[in-house]
């Protein structure tokens, strides 16, 4: 207990927040979005080679139509989590894009989920790329660190939007002063949704893990092809907007911008998608994507504001991934 105590204290110092040593590909990847070429026969034929395993993050049951986890059926307003990009990816281009199966409850599940799609397409003798979202992403970077040998198999990463470094949501869900937590506590289990995967995405939970873990996810960023992606809605109009409002101020605001609850979550306070903080969103050694007026469903659901075409996002996650790769 004692050492885990002293890696987290020392973790501040050893394994700061991202030192941006890594490669900014954010440019670059404005630049392939903006163009919004189709994917080019050569690159169809370099995507075909591999299984595209997209891991949700979450709210997952109740954002995914044919999963009965969940009491709460959102995906009949927002369409299925990931479903147009793997929609896009499949009718169009005839890639093989398939959609994992998580835990919004059991982190642990979602794990195994991801060791078992790696080692079925090991066995075929096909390698993978891995598109995580969020909550999926820190299951997919633990899963790896835990069990290195699956990085043979995999081709390459894109993580998007995950809270490496955790987000304070967490914190407002759980610490009684937050008077937040009375409300959506009861919510949980209705959306398939357990204290422990509150308490997973916690910034003192994700700091432990990445300090205890620092020369691990080093070590997966020198061996497989991967980058993050990153992004923020300070002031754009978003489905997110309330729980931008608490990470950047503490509270809710009106028109003006002005409060128009108390203040009643501390902090500290981060510009932030609506779930992540924006300096909790890269791995410190990883090439990074950092946008600006993304929050954090809009890339993956259907939702009021959107700003991108779900086509052209997706089909530009995997051209900057294969420029990594070869």
């Amino acid at each position: 207990m004692i050492k885990r105590i002293l890696i987290f204290v020392f973790s501040f110092f050893l394994f700061p927040l991202p030192t941006f040593a890594q490669i900014d590909l954010s440019t670059k990847f404005k630049q392939i979005l903006e163009q919004k070429k189709e994917l080019t026969l050569e690159e169809q034929r370099q995507l075909r080679k591999y299984d595209i395993y997209f891991i949700p993050g979450i709210f997952a049951e109740s954002l995914i139509r044919e999963d009965r986890r969940s009491v709460v059926d959102f995906s009949i307003i927002t369409k299925d989590y990931f479903g147009e990009n793997i929609k896009v990816l499949q009718s169009k281009y005839r890639l093989p894009a398939f959609r994992l199966s998580t835990s919004s409850y059991n982190v642990e599940e979602t794990k195994a989920n991801i060791n078992n799609a790696v080692t079925l397409s090991a066995q075929n003798r096909r390698k993978v790329i891995l598109v995580s979202h969020s909550l999926g992403g820190l299951a997919l970077l633990e899963e790896l660190v835990t069990n290195p040998h699956l990085q043979d198999n995999i081709a390459g990463i894109v993580f998007l939007q995950s809270p490496f470094f955790g987000s304070p949501l967490g914190d407002v869900l759980l610490d009684p002063p937050y008077y937040l937590d009375r409300i959506l506590h009861p919510i949980l289990p209705y959306v398939n949704i357990s204290q422990d995967t509150v308490e997973y995405v916690t910034p003192q939970s994700r700091r432990l893990f990445m300090a205890e873990n620092q020369k691990a996810i080093q070590d997966l960023i020198k061996r497989v092809p991967l980058y993050t992606f990153s992004s923020s809605a300070p002031a754009n109009k978003s489905f997110f907007k309330p729980l931008i409002d608490i990470m950047s101020d503490g509270c809710f605001k009106g028109i003006k911008l002005g409060c128009i609850t108390d203040i009643f979550y501390q902090g500290p306070y981060d510009e932030s998608d609506g779930l992540i903080p924006v300096k909790s969103s890269f791995i410190p050694g990883a090439d990074f994507v950092f946008m600006k007026n993304v929050d954090h469903g809009e890339i993956i659901l259907n939702l009021p504001f959107e700003d991108y075409e779900k086509e052209h996002m997706t089909t530009s996650w995997l051209r900057l991934l294969l420029e990594k790769i070869h």
